[in-house]
């Protein structure tokens, strides 16, 4: 029997969207863009939606108006993705799936956590140029207001401090999955 390598998975169809939801810097659009290649989808990035939606950076947003008005925003950005006509993978802002309206819409999708310690997530940004769309926030804090409601919402969580590509097939893995079993009684 040969073995084919995991890098050559299959991948499945679609027929609704894949959601990357995580902290910043857990490597949404990297996996997203890898994973919508491999599934033949379109990748739709939640701060190019915000960006072309308003004109404004979420930065710009956030300093200028609020963290609540730049959620809201990503928020609207993100459903208004999720609900799109054609199955895509998504790559959802950090504080978008924390918002009733966005676990909402959230439900229609297969939604993937890309899960990483916040002090590795730290490094990368440290060792990533600033591409002024980011906003500064503390990441640890973060991490521990929106992990276990992350983990809510997630169909799988993948160890977004794999390579992109092992993160890539493992979300390919878990999509050509069998649905588990419903429990009896359930």
């Amino acid at each position: 029997m040969t073995m084919r390598p995991a890098h050559n998975l299959d991948a499945p169809s679609i027929s609704r969207p894949i959601v990357l939801i995580g902290l910043m810097a857990s490597g949404k659009t990297t996996v997203g863009r890898m994973l919508a290649a491999r599934l033949q989808v379109p990748f739709v990035d939640n701060d190019d939606m915000l960006v072309r939606r308003t004109g404004r950076l979420a930065r710009d947003i956030a300093e200028r108006d609020g963290l609540t008005a730049l959620h809201q925003e990503e928020v609207e950005a993100l459903v208004a993705a999720v609900g799109g006509p054609a199955p895509a993978v998504v790559g959802a802002a950090a504080g978008a799936a924390c918002s009733p309206a966005a676990a909402a819409a959230l439900a229609a999708g297969f939604v993937v956590y890309l899960h990483a310690d916040p002090a590795a997530l730290a490094a990368r940004l440290a060792h990533e140029p600033d591409d002024g769309h980011r906003p500064h926030l503390d990441l640890a804090e973060q991490y521990g207001e929106r992990d276990p409601i992350y983990r809510g919402l997630a169909d799988v969580v993948v160890d977004a401090g794999a390579p992109p590509a092992v993160v890539c097939n493992e979300i390919i893995a878990a999509l050509a999955a069998p649905p588990p079993a419903a429990m009896p009684g359930a």
